[in-house]
């Protein structure tokens, strides 16, 4: 499963009640990628989720609307 697969159950034009009955699931999922890959990171105050991939790049996920915001190539 890819970090992109977990936040999209966060997408806001997903049922309410799907990601109600999965939001524990999915923030328990979540936690445990941040705390397993040093390649993860996560900040509680903008809700958004760094993530550095193995071919060079980061992408930046907005959890509360479940979106690349940004993403950066590193060389």
């Amino acid at each position: 499963m890819t970090v992109e697969a977990v936040i999209k159950i966060l997408d806001p034009s997903v049922a309410s009640s799907v990601r109600e009955s999965l939001m524990a699931s999915v923030t328990t999922t979540l936690r445990d990628l941040v705390d397993a890959y040093t390649t993860i990171d996560f900040n509680d105050v903008t809700q958004r989720m760094a993530v550095g991939t193995a071919d060079g790049y980061i992408i930046v996920y907005d959890l509360r609307t479940a979106t690349r915001v940004h993403v950066l190539e590193v060389r």
